[in-house]
């Protein structure tokens, strides 16, 4: 089942990615963590270097970086995921993932982490591309910091084809949301919104 979410993800990102408004929804995404951010008070932020199907974060981490809040990205070195501090120029690493200039690793706590999905379950853990870097990287750390999924479209299954070393998100956003229920059904909403594993009921929680 999460092969088959997978496969379907990358098809609908596929094709959402290439839309003509897509910047001005990445825009809604970076907008709402951004208020995200500073009404938590985070101080350092997990972030990444997008891909072609992934929102496009860039304006986030130059206005994070600007404010003097300290950004880290991943960085996939002898087959493990680290963090490091975001530093120009970027380079291409592994899967041809810009990623930061150093190498060298960040060991401390982090606040927040941002972190692209292609989808997720009932218990809001994440449907990624099946590598593990992120489980691994998590479950190495002692630390939880506050967690939030973002994807251009959000893929939901209702039935849980996640494991407990699957990692969890506190928050869920994106501007526009595909919501998985089962083989057909689905719902679609215009807003950026947020999706609270603090709510019970699964209300939406606008910002």
């Amino acid at each position: 089942m999460k092969t088959k979410i997978r496969v379907f993800a990358k098809k609908i990102l596929k094709t959402k990615s290439q839309q003509k408004n897509i910047f001005a929804q990445d825009k809604k995404v970076c907008s709402s963590l951004f208020d995200w951010i500073m009404y938590r008070g985070f101080k350092k932020v997990l972030l990444f270097c997008p891909m072609k199907h992934e929102v496009n974060i860039f304006p986030l981490i130059w206005k994070l970086r600007r404010l003097g809040i300290e950004v880290f990205v991943p960085q996939i070195k002898n087959n493990e995921m680290i963090i490091t501090k975001m530093r120009l120029p970027l380079v291409k690493g592994k899967y041809q993932i810009l990623q930061s200039s150093t190498s060298t690793s960040y060991q401390r706590n982090i606040d927040l982490a941002v972190i692209p999905i292609l989808g997720f379950d009932s218990n809001l853990r994440r449907i990624g591309f099946g590598e593990g870097y992120y489980d691994r990287f998590f479950a190495r750390r002692s630390h939880k910091p506050y967690i939030i999924f973002i994807s251009r479209i959000l893929i939901f299954s209702k039935k849980k084809v996640t494991n407990k070393n699957d990692i969890k998100a506190d928050v869920v956003l994106s501007a526009k949301a595909f919501l998985r229920f089962g083989e057909q059904n689905g719902i679609c909403r215009n807003r950026s919104y947020f999706f609270n594993s603090s709510c019970s009921n699964w209300n939406i929680v606008h910002l």
